[in-house]
């Protein structure tokens, strides 16, 4: 059912019907690991495979390395700070928050 009802003290019965769900978001995978995670140049990404492209992006959307598919990426020529990784194939696009310090 799509009704919601909700009882107040002293203030009666409310009733709501709820819209109809048109589309669901499924999430169906955990985030990829990636370790370790603060950094201070390399990591690795064991599910490497899953992913065609990797793209390293500071926090102002400025795009800063890119990589292809690979196990290991070598971020140390990074300034320290908080970096995006964009993970992606030819259906799905996931972003992961990293940290390197030096």
């Amino acid at each position: 059912s799509r009704l919601l009802y909700a009882a107040t003290y002293g203030k009666g019965i409310y009733r709501y019907e709820l819209p109809m769900t048109t589309s669901l978001d499924i999430l169906t995978e955990a985030s990829p690991y990636i370790y370790p995670n603060p950094t201070s140049g390399v990591v690795y990404l064991p599910d490497h495979n899953k992913f065609n492209s990797i793209i390293v992006y500071d926090m102002q959307g400025l795009r800063k390395a890119s990589f292809a598919s690979s196990p290991i990426l070598n971020l140390a020529q990074l300034n320290q700070g908080v970096y995006i990784l964009q993970l992606s194939d030819k259906e799905t696009v996931v972003s992961q928050k990293i940290m390197i310090y030096h």
